[in-house]
């Protein structure tokens, strides 16, 4: 990627440079830029194959912005092994994900969603929700009802639910709360 000329040694500086710094180019217009390869596996996150800075038209702004682009683009080279892989690949794609909300977030939401300002049907709301998280506790686990992000409910924790609810309830009562749990999921 370095680009050969006369001058970086030397006497010139409105001449090219030669001996570029690493990861530097000369555009047509007579601009320096840093460029730094994306991972292949990274270009569809970040939206581009490069990374680039400008740099300046001299040798003293090329030495002089080399250091900060090279610290701006090249974070997570920096971090290699220090970090797990996943970790690394974020700051690669300068996207971080928003949280995932866990099943019991989600209810509560839900419950937010759907209040009423009238006692008695707020109250028959939140004892429903309060049942479902109870529930869902005993069918699939604590960690999974407000820990584990909601994406990773399966029909086999569904279908858990439903059959540790048909000994005690009735199969319309279970379907009543399967539908609360669809529409807060919703």
């Amino acid at each position: 990627m370095q680009e050969t000329g006369e001058g970086f040694g030397g006497q010139d500086e409105d001449t090219e440079i030669q001996n570029l710094p690493l990861y530097t180019e000369r555009k047509a217009d007579g601009i320096y830029r840093y460029r730094l390869r994306v991972p292949k596996d990274l270009v569809e996150r970040v939206g581009k194959g490069y990374l680039y800075r400008n740099l300046g038209r001299t040798k003293k702004d090329v030495v002089g912005n080399w250091p900060e682009a090279h610290s701006d683009v090249a974070l997570a080279d920096r971090l290699e092994g220090m970090y797990p892989k996943k970790t690394l690949a974020l700051l690669h794609g300068a996207v971080l994900p928003e949280r995932s909300s866990s099943f019991a977030d989600v209810l509560d939401q839900y419950t937010e969603f759907k209040t009423t300002g009238y006692e008695a049907t707020d109250h028959r709301l939140k004892v429903r929700i309060a049942k479902c998280k109870t529930d869902l506790e005993a069918a699939i686990g604590a960690f999974k009802v407000y820990q584990q992000p909601v994406q990773t409910i399966t029909r086999q924790d569904a279908n858990a639910y439903r059959d540790s609810l048909l000994p005690v309830m009735a199969p319309n009562s279970v379907a009543r709360y399967k539908n609360t749990l669809n529409a807060a999921l919703n």
